[in-house]
């Protein structure tokens, strides 16, 4: 799959009520992403505003631990 240059080859959780990623999930796949938003609050993941993203270097600032940046070729 080839991304966009801004794009970090990362997945987060995105939130269409708050417009911004949340719980700061970066995983490489958007199922590692799911997996990881079902490990942390459970069955209320399946609600309908929480979406996998790509996640861009323009989000930097919603990740306080900062952005993980994969090389994907």
């Amino acid at each position: 799959m080839k991304f966009h240059e801004s794009h970090t080859g990362m997945f987060g959780i995105w939130s269409d009520v708050s417009r911004q990623f949340v719980f700061g999930i970066q995983e490489p796949s958007k199922t590692k992403a799911w997996n990881a938003l079902y490990k942390r609050i459970g069955n209320n993941a399946r609600k309908w505003r929480w979406v996998a993203k790509p996640i861009r270097q323009r989000d930097a600032h919603m990740f306080r631990q900062g952005l993980i940046i994969r090389e994907v070729k």
